[in-house]
């Protein structure tokens, strides 16, 4: 190999980060550091020379290609001061999302966001309902009934368990988690007059809470696994994620993200 190719393809090595290029490259960083890229550029080709702003963009450029930014720190500053629409362009989650009180809402009791205290009446009711339920997919109007909206601002997502409002994307774990949340909301509206006054996100916030608190399947009845996962994000805060499965039947009860307070990480 020519020796000056080799020494060109040492220093890139040297250069390059793999824990911020490749397949680890996050867009959201890259975004950023190409339009403070672009912005140098510019200016220099405004007082300088059009060549000496475009020679400046190339060399930006390739720095951003191998070591996955320009600016010392993007990382963090994307973390801290993106804007969370920002973030879900990309599909980021803003790093600290808004939390709310679980227990404002009284399900005889159903605790708080770690560990519900579900009371034996509720969860034997709520079983029964889910029993009722699980015959028939929960269509758009119960879905709606379930989130508070009104039926003509929901629209289902064919083929997955999710549903469109406002133009946010609202996903379940499975077909039995949104059974069990229609269940639980049933219930709830029955047992508490605060219900009818939380948000969608609060409501989806109180009823993944609720779902924690089952001690077995309730499709098959057999014990559930629980698990914890830590997710690290090059620009979010990093995550826990909590699942609850059943190894008997497969089911994915609860998969909910959470951030270091251990807070949920609610969608809306």
């Amino acid at each position: 190999m020519d020796p000056v190719l080799e020494r060109v393809r040492a220093a890139s090595a040297r250069l390059t980060q793999p824990a911020y290029t490749g397949t680890n490259r996050c867009l959201p960083c890259t975004v950023l550091n190409v339009v403070i890229a672009v912005a140098i550029s510019s200016v220099l080709a405004a007082r300088r020379s059009v060549a000496t702003g475009v020679t400046a963009l190339s060399f930006c450029s390739a720095i951003i290609y191998l070591r996955g930014y320009l600016v010392p720190g993007t990382p963090t500053i994307t973390r801290e001061y993106a804007p969370p629409w920002f973030l879900r362009l990309f599909g980021k989650q803003p790093s600290r999302p808004p939390s709310i009180d679980v227990d404002a809402v009284a399900a005889e009791r159903a605790g708080d966001a770690q560990s519900p205290a579900v009371s034996d009446a509720f969860r034997a009711a709520w079983r029964e309902r889910i029993a009722e339920l699980r015959g028939d997919d929960p269509d758009p109007r119960q879905v709606a009934e379930t989130l508070g909206v009104d039926a003509s601002d929901l629209s289902a997502v064919p083929g997955s368990v999710a549903y469109v409002l406002d133009d946010d994307l609202l996903q379940w774990e499975s077909e039995l988690a949104l059974v069990a949340d229609v269940a639980a909301a049933d219930l709830l509206d029955a047992r508490s007059d605060r219900w009818a006054h939380l948000s969608p996100g609060e409501r989806r916030r109180v009823l993944s809470t609720l779902r924690s608190a089952f001690e077995d399947c309730p499709r098959c009845g057999g014990p559930l696994d629980r698990t914890t996962a830590r997710l690290d994000s090059c620009c979010t805060d990093p995550t826990t994620v909590v699942s609850v499965t059943c190894p008997d039947c497969g089911a994915c009860v609860l998969h909910r993200p959470q951030d270091d307070s251990g807070t949920d990480a609610a969608d809306r």
